[in-house]
C-alpha cells in the first residue's frame, strides 16, 4: 500500500498533468452519426477499423437529405471541453453508396473539402473549458460550423456520409464520423466528376502521410472546396500532398513516402529556435461553385514570434512548443539525462524538431531528461516539466530523496489519464 505522504506526492504530480493529458478530441454534431462511429480517437493507424471505427453501416433508415438542399456541418464542443483541436486542420465530407465497397476510398465520393481552419484556425489546442463556437466565418481561435450543399447532381438513395479530418498539429492521423443518410431528388448527373475520399495515414489504404505544422490541400478537393482562412487570427499555410487518392494497398507498410511531401509549400513551421513562422509561398484559388461559403483566401498566416522570455505552451496530449531559450531537452544536450532513468524507463528512440521523443509503452511515463518528462500517447511522448522537487526515474515520477519503489506498481495510472473521454 502507499503511504499517506506518498499518495499526497503522488496526486500532486497527477495535478500537474490532468490539464495537458484529458482534453478531449472533436466529433460532429450534425449531422447526427451512427452510434459508435464516433468516439473521440483517430482511426487506428494500421487501418483495422477503416471506414468508420469498424462499426456495422446500416443500409437504410438514414437521415432524409434533398439533393440540392443546405445542410450544416457542426461540432460536439461538449460545453467548451472539447479542446483538442491540434491546430485545426483539413477536412472532407464524402458520399458512400455501396456499404459492400466501404474499405475501397474510390466508392466515396467527395461532395465538400474544406482546407484549412476545420474545425478552428488556431496554434494548437484551446485552453480548458475554451472551445466556442465562432460567431463569423473567418474567426480564429474559435470552432467552426460549415454549411454546405447536398449537389444537385449526386445520385439519390441511401448513403453513408462521412466526415474525416486531418490535424495539423500532433500524431499524423485521421479522424472520421459517419452519418446515416436518405438522399432525395438527385439526378446522379455529378457521379463520375465527384473525386475519391482523400485518405492518408492509414497503412491497409495507401502509404501517404500528412506533413505536420500544414493544414492538408487535397490533391483532388473536387469543384466544391473552401479555404478557411482567418482574417483576424492565425492560419496555418495550406500545402497540396500529391498522394492520397485511394491507390491500392501496399504489400507491407515501410513508413512515410517520398510522395508523401508537400508540392504547393515546404514546411513552414521551423524547429522551435526559429524566429518566426514563414509565409506560405502561395495560396491556391478558391473555385466559385463553392457551395454555402466562399471565403477569400489571405496572402499570409501571420508572423508567430518564438524569441524572447522563456516559456512553455503545451497542447493537450500530443504537442509541445519548447520556446527559444528554454531549458527543455535538445539533441545536442545529452549530458542533461538522467542515465539510469533513460535505461530503465520506456525509453525514446529519437527527438522530434518540436522536442518530442518516439516511444512504444502507450501509456507509460517516459523519463525524457534530467529536468523532463513524457507520457507515451500513440508512440509519441512530449516533453513536460518535472514539478519542482520531484524526479524522474525508471519509468516513474517521485519525490527526490523518497522512495519509488511503491509508486512504480502504479505508474499506470497517470498514464491512463488521456484515456477519460469527456
Amino acid at each position: 500500500m502507499l503511504g499517506s505522504t506518498n499518495i499526497l506526492a503522488y496526486a500532486a504530480i497527477a495535478a500537474t498533468t490532468l490539464s495537458t493529458v484529458c482534453d478531449a478530441h472533436f466529433f460532429i454534431s450534425s449531422p447526427t452519426p451512427i452510434q459508435g462511429s464516433a468516439p473521440k480517437d483517430p482511426l487506428e493507424a494500421s487501418g483495422s477499423n477503416f471506414p468508420c471505427h469498424g462499426v456495422a453501416l446500416p443500409s437504410s433508415g438514414g437521415q432524409k437529405m434533398a439533393a440540392g438542399s443546405s445542410q450544416n456541418l457542426k461540432f460536439e464542443l461538449n460545453g467548451g471541453l472539447n479542446t483538442a483541436v491540434h491546430g485545426g486542420g483539413s477536412c472532407q465530407l464524402s458520399l458512400l453508396y455501396d456499404i459492400s465497397k466501404a474499405k475501397d476510398p474510390s466508392a466515396w465520393h467527395v461532395i465538400y473539402s474544406i482546407e484549412g481552419g476545420c474545425p478552428a484556425n488556431i496554434k494548437g489546442n484551446f485552453p480548458e473549458g475554451g472551445a466556442v463556437a465562432c460567431t463569423s466565418e473567418n474567426e480564429g481561435d474559435c470552432v467552426h460550423s460549415f454549411d454546405y450543399t447536398i449537389p444537385q447532381g449526386v445520385e439519390s438513395g441511401n448513403a453513408i456520409l462521412s466526415w474525416t479530418w486531418f490535424n495539423t498539429i500532433g500524431n499524423r492521423e485521421i479522424y472520421q464520423n459517419c452519418a446515416a443518410v436518405e438522399i432525395t431528388d438527385g439526378t446522379g448527373s455529378e457521379m463520375s466528376s465527384l473525386p475519391a475520399m482523400f485518405v492518408a495515414n492509414v497503412a491497409s489504404v495507401n502509404d501517404c502521410h500528412t506533413t505536420e505544422q500544414e493544414a492538408v490541400g487535397f490533391p483532388d478537393p473536387g469543384k466544391y472546396v473552401i479555404q478557411q482562412t482567418a482574417t483576424n487570427g492565425f492560419s496555418y499555410p495550406v500545402s497540396t500532398l500529391a498522394c492520397g487518392g485511394g491507390a491500392a494497398a501496399p504489400s507491407s507498410y515501410g513508413g512515410a513516402s517520398s510522395t508523401a511531401a508537400a508540392t504547393a509549400t515546404s514546411s513552414a513551421y521551423a524547429a522551435p529556435t526559429s524566429s518566426a513562422y514563414a509565409a506560405p509561398s502561395s495560396a491556391a484559388a478558391v473555385p466559385t461553385s463553392a457551395p454555402a461559403i466562399t471565403n477569400p483566401v489571405s496572402s499570409a498566416p501571420p508572423a508567430y514570434q518564438t524569441g524572447g522570455a522563456v516559456t512553455e505552451t503545451t497542447y493537450a496530449t500530443t504537442f509541445a512548443t519548447v520556446t527559444a531559450g528554454s531549458p527543455g531537452p535538445s539533441a545536442s544536450s545529452p549530458a542533461e539525462a538522467s542515465p539510469s532513468a533513460l535505461a530503465s524507463s520506456p525509453g525514446p528512440a529519437a527527438k522530434s524538431s518540436d522536442g518530442s521523443v518516439s516511444c512504444s509503452d502507450d501509456g507509460g511515463v517516459v523519463c525524457i531528461d534530467a529536468t523532463h518528462f513524457g507520457i507515451c500517447n500513440f508512440g509519441s511522448a512530449v516533453p513536460m516539466p518535472l514539478a519542482a522537487g520531484t524526479t524522474c526515474a525508471n519509468g516513474v515520477v517521485s519525490r527526490k530523496k523518497r522512495s519509488a519503489r511503491h509508486m512504480e506498481r502504479h505508474r499506470r495510472g497517470v498514464g491512463h489519464v488521456h484515456e477519460a473521454k469527456l
